[in-house]
């Protein structure tokens, strides 16, 4: 199995589950688009390892302090039951005693991802009021607010749905919006909310967009989300003020100055601004091509599959054309436990471009310098772009 022996065994030593599951996922990503037919032998190791280690997973569920933990096991059993499928030709090539556990072990995955679950076998159909009720039912008692985020990002991944349900529908969903956001506000009065809570916020502006429909109850949740701009919570506001403009309500300029010098979001918001024919309202001292390639790719190394966080420093080192298409070039440095220790601290390479061609591969500057900054840029050009 060469490589991917090597990735198997990195996924043993690994003690995160996030990062198990991710190696898994990339792995059985890699046994799937290979069109090399996998040796006897390293289906036999791929299967020892997936079963052992969904025989683990009871026990881990078990231990788990909170839903968050959960949703990291179940993303791994994902990543297993893959290796599995992989690794047998059918369910009846899977030892009795395995398969039952394995059936053991995916039933309860799925009963104790019950609104996850209820969320999907409501979208197979066409929802109505009665079915939004029920999956509020379920999602309204939850105490874990990581589970209870869950509700709103199932919205959002139903979004083309959400946007069409009938009015009676998006009225259940929006009165639970607002007695959210009302919760949340009692909550941030008294020092409570948690990270999580600050999520929901998030997600809850952001499905607002689809489940606004012009009704009464509408007029407190425009209100609450307009309010929400007082946490000066960059990510807060930026789905606040995404939502307001797409429902045709006027947002503070105060707020998108904020945003704008928020390099995080700043590209962003320049381009929802400009989607609703706003882009004026944008500063013209930062409405800069350089300044905006800049933000587009901070945002883009935030994610939890890059830097996961913005980077510690970011310089411009020029541009490049390339089938018509401009890059910014970039080099920065970071600490993210992302990187390995060889890449932490050191200048890496990155680009942006308008054309959705953001990356970075977190090549290393001092391989691909020159002797100057225009055949440095030339030589990343010819050698990454």
């Amino acid at each position: 199995m060469g490589t991917y022996t090597d990735i198997l065994n990195h996924a043993r030593e690994e003690t995160s589950l996030h990062d198990k599951s991710q190696c898994l996922t990339y792995l059985g990503r890699a046994l799937s688009a290979s069109k090399k037919k996998i040796a006897p032998a390293d289906r036999e190791e791929l299967a020892i390892f997936a079963v052992s280690e969904m025989e683990n997973v009871p026990a881990l569920l078990d231990n788990a302090a909170n839903y968050r933990e959960k949703d990291e096991i179940f993303g791994l059993v994902e990543s297993l039951m893959n290796l599995v499928m992989i690794s047998f030709d059918s369910p009846a090539a899977v030892p009795a005693d395995k398969l039952e556990m394995l059936r053991g072990v995916v039933e309860r995955c799925d009963r104790e991802r019950f609104l996850e679950r209820a969320i999907d076998e409501c979208f197979e159909g066409k929802p109505d009021a009665s079915d939004m009720e029920r999956i509020l039912c379920m999602a309204a008692p939850l105490k874990d607010e990581f589970h209870k985020g869950q509700l709103w990002q199932g919205l959002l991944h139903y979004k083309g749905q959400v946007r069409v349900l009938n009015r009676d529908a998006k009225a259940v969903l929006v009165r639970y919006a607002v007695s959210e956001l009302n919760r949340y506000a009692e909550e941030r009065a008294n020092g409570t909310i948690t990270k999580d809570g600050y999520n929901n916020l998030e997600f809850i502006c952001d499905t607002a967009r689809d489940i606004l429909d012009d009704t009464s109850a509408d007029s407190e949740l425009v209100a609450l989300i307009a309010a929400l701009f007082d946490l000066n919570d960059p990510a807060v506001s930026y789905y606040a003020l995404s939502t307001l403009l797409a429902v045709g309500k006027t947002v503070p300029d105060g707020v998108i100055s904020a945003l704008a010098e928020n390099l995080e979001y700043a590209d962003r918001v320049y381009h929802v601004l400009k989607q609703y024919g706003m882009a004026g309202r944008f500063p013209a001292e930062l409405c800069d091509p350089i300044y905006l390639a800049k933000s587009d790719l901070v945002q883009w190394l935030t994610y939890p599959t890059e830097l996961g966080k913005q980077p510690d420093e970011i310089e411009y080192l020029g541009q490049a054309k390339k089938k018509g298409e401009i890059y910014h070039i970039f080099r920065y440095k970071s600490d993210s436990d992302n990187l390995d220790k060889e890449s932490k601290g050191i200048w890496l390479i990155g680009w942006a471009n308008d054309e959705g061609g953001t990356f970075s591969n977190f090549d290393k500057y001092a391989d691909f310098e020159q002797k100057t900054p225009e055949k440095t840029v030339k030589y990343i050009r010819r050698k990454l772009l």
